[in-house]
């Protein structure tokens, strides 16, 4: 796909008390009143890990956001929090709302920009005794989790029967429930993004540019060719400005936005983000983890 302007967005989390869902609808506002070629969702815009599917799209974070989205050239490449996207997308193959994918990929005069969320980064250097059909059943599952108390659905087996006997135990797959992505994930990630090994695991050429998201890291490095899109969670609480990738017919760069007011006084005297409590979808998981994988 060729491109003459194209903007590309990731990790809103919308859904999730610490999401700046007030700045991304003012970013969206202004991008309406001059539209990209391409808004590119590069994964984690719903978070559907923390919230039920049903209960996130009723309640519409930001009023309007999702008509809004929709006037868009819109790509939707799903990230672990959202990965349940890409099935619901399937329901109606014959007249999709928008296109959900597994990785995006675009050209500009002078070069090729090859998109992933990027867990499959973590899964890689961190999950990789788990595996990515694995890790992505898991995913899958904690979408249709949500906030389910008490019994456990039977689709939620159905989903680790991958994982069964790949794990010595729960830990690492509990802590992508638990622990903030900025606290839990090695810098060897970043490492691996930038370096010519990417190309193995990732199928990307030699002289690929290669973004993703996902750690809630944003940079650029050109002489790598690597972009990380970043993230529009309140973290760390001084935080002044949320990141996205511009591209077009000649460059690409990181471009910023500014945190919303609300946002900045409710975290301006917060040392951190307060610690995650245990939430019934973090014991669900345990107890589907536990009574399906080896001690």
């Amino acid at each position: 796909m060729e491109i003459l302007r194209t903007v590309v967005v990731s990790d809103v989390h919308l859904g999730y008390e610490h999401s700046d869902a007030k700045a991304f609808d003012d970013f969206v506002d202004h991008l309406l009143l001059d539209k990209p070629d391409n808004l590119i969702l590069l994964g984690d815009i719903f978070d559907f890990w923390r919230r039920s599917e049903v209960d996130l799209l009723l309640e519409n974070p930001t009023p309007g956001i999702i008509e809004k989205l929709l006037q868009f050239n819109l790509i939707y490449v799903r990230g672990n929090h959202d990965y349940s996207m890409l099935k619901l997308s399937n329901r109606f193959p014959q007249d999709p709302v928008f296109q959900v994918q597994t990785s995006a990929i675009l050209r500009n005069q002078s070069s090729r920009f090859v998109m992933l969320h990027g867990y499959e980064l973590e899964v890689f250097v961190s999950l990789e005794s788990i595996g990515i059909d694995a890790y992505e059943a898991f995913a899958e599952a904690m979408c249709h989790a949500g906030q389910t108390e008490g019994t456990v659905a039977s689709d939620f087996y159905a989903a680790y029967s991958w994982v069964k006997g790949k794990l010595d135990s729960t830990s690492a797959l509990i802590a992508t429930v638990e622990v903030r992505p900025q606290v839990r994930l090695d810098y060897k990630i970043d490492d691996l993004a930038k370096s010519s090994s990417r190309t193995i695991p990732f199928g990307l050429k030699s002289d690929d540019t290669f973004v993703f998201g996902h750690t809630h890291r944003a940079f650029i490095e050109k002489s790598s060719r690597t972009v990380n899109t970043g993230s529009w969670v309140m973290d760390p609480p001084d935080k002044q400005q949320h990141t996205y990738l511009e591209i077009t017919d000649q460059s690409y760069d990181l471009k910023f936005w500014p945190v919303s007011h609300d946002f900045r006084a409710r975290y301006a005297a917060l040392p951190s983000l307060p610690k995650p409590s245990r939430r019934p979808r973090t014991d669900f998981a345990l107890k589907v983890a536990k009574s399906v994988l080896p001690a």
